[in-house]
């Protein structure tokens, strides 16, 4: 059986020199530039803030919430 070359980009790729390897992964690339980014840092600490008064409220009202309804007589 006569040898035959690789079909064009089946593992080869005829488009040019493979990209290289990114050396960050997407998460740490995320955190990077969208929590940890200091001109993002007001706005992450606002939705901290309000995830955190919410969380309060709402244990505050189910640890307290059954005593402030009044019976329906």
């Amino acid at each position: 059986m006569a040898s035959r070359g690789m079909q064009p980009g089946f593992l080869n790729s005829s488009r040019g020199p493979a990209r290289p390897a990114q050396s960050s992964s997407a998460w740490s690339r995320f955190l990077q530039n969208e929590i940890l980014a200091p001109e993002k840092r007001a706005g992450n600490l606002l939705v901290l803030y309000g995830a955190g008064f919410f969380a309060a409220g709402v244990t505050l009202f189910r640890t307290v919430g059954a005593d402030l309804f009044v019976p329906v007589l």
